[in-house]
C-alpha cells in the first residue's frame, strides 16, 4: 500500500545515498544525526539556564534513556526529534530575545521540517504555545513574531493533509 508517513526522512535518506552511497550506515545517518542534534541543542538549552554540568546531565540523559534505538532504527523518529529540539531552541531564544531575526525563520523551519519528518512532531507545539501563553500573562504583549513563525509553520504542512487524512 501507500506509504503514508511524511517525506522528510526518506528525502533526506535518499540525499545521502546521493553523496556517499548506500549501505547500512549510510541509510541510518539522517536518525543519527538527528538524536545526536537533540542531545547537543538540549545541552545548550540547559546549559544557558543553568551550567555546564547541568547541561551535560540533560545530554547524558538522553544518551542514557530508551532513546539510543532511534539513532540507529533508520525510521523518521531520531530526524523528527532533532528539528523538535531545533524547534525550542529557536523559540527559547526569541524568547529571550536573542538573535530574533535568525531564530524566527528558524523556528517556522524546524517546526515544519519536524512535522514532514513525522506527524507526531505536531505536538511540540504544545509546550511553545503553552509558554508564549506563560509570556503573555506575565507581560500582557502578544509576540506576534512567534505566532506569524508558527502560522508559517502550519501553511509549510499543508501539503500534507491528504496524507495526514490517509494515516
Amino acid at each position: 500500500g501507500l506509504d503514508s508517513m511524511p517525506p522528510l526522512n526518506s528525502m533526506f535518506t535518499h540525499a545521502v545515498f546521493g553523496i556517499v552511497g548506500a549501505g547500512p550506515i549510510t541509510t541510518r545517518l539522517p536518525a543519527m544525526l538527528g538524536v545526536w542534534t537533540w542531545t547537543v541543542v538540549s545541552f545548550a538549552i540547559v546549559r544557558r539556564r543553568s551550567n555546564t554540568t547541568a547541561g551535560l546531565s540533560a545530554a547524558l540523559l538522553i544518551l542514557l534513556s530508551g532513546a539510543g534505538p532511534l539513532a540507529y532504527e533508520a525510521r523518521g523518529y531520531g530526524v523528527m526529534l532533532g528539528l523538535c529540539a531545533l524547534a525550542l531552541f529557536c523559540w527559547s531564544e526569541v524568547a529571550s530575545g536573542r538573535r530574533r531575526m535568525l531564530h524566527l525563520p528558524l523556528l517556522a523551519c524546524a517546526l515544519a521540517a519536524a512535522i514532514w519528518t513525522h506527524f507526531y512532531a505536531a505536538l511540540i507545539v504544545v509546550p511553545i504555545i503553552t509558554g508564549e501563553f506563560i509570556r503573555f500573562v506575565r507581560t500582557r504583549k502578544l509576540d506576534v513574531a512567534v505566532l506569524a513563525s508558527l502560522t508559517a509553520a502550519a501553511v509549510a504542512i499543508l501539503p500534507l493533509y491528504p496524507l495526514l487524512k490517509l494515516a
